[in-house]
């Protein structure tokens, strides 16, 4: 009889008794596993995040946002590091999505980066063809 018992809850589908549940009468809880992201992913989060202030920030400091005109070289210089901040972010994007298989990594990327190239383009539109404020 006791090794029937015992071979009827040692069958992981059934439910002890109460003198066979754990000391304190609670369940016990497999650990938390949080989640640890290789130094290759924190390098490309990274290398995006330095894009996007190589796409916003230098342009800015050669042509000020306030300015309504600026010289034909201010300007190549000022897109030329745009595009440099685009390429860093869709090479983070498409290394990123390369590395997870998942297309949504590079969705996530790739969006942002042209949103800051049409910005870049219209930076360059407004300056080029100031329009004067009445």
């Amino acid at each position: 009889m006791a090794s029937r018992r015992a071979a009827e809850h040692s069958d992981p589908m059934t439910i002890p008794d109460a003198a066979q549940a754990h000391p304190t009468g609670q369940r016990s809880v497999a650990p938390i596993r949080w989640p640890r992201p290789s130094a290759a992913a924190v390098a490309l989060v990274l290398l995006w995040v330095l894009g996007g202030v190589v796409g916003v920030l230098v342009p800015s400091l050669i042509v000020p946002p306030q300015a309504l005109s600026a010289p034909g070289g201010a300007l190549a210089a000022a897109f030329g590091f745009t595009a440099l901040g685009v390429v860093l972010m869709c090479v983070a994007g498409v290394a990123g999505a390369r590395r997870e298989g998942h297309a949504g990594v590079l969705v996530a990327a790739v969006t942002p980066s042209i949103a800051l190239l049409i910005g870049g383009l219209a930076m360059v539109g407004s300056k080029l063809f100031p329009v004067t404020p009445v």
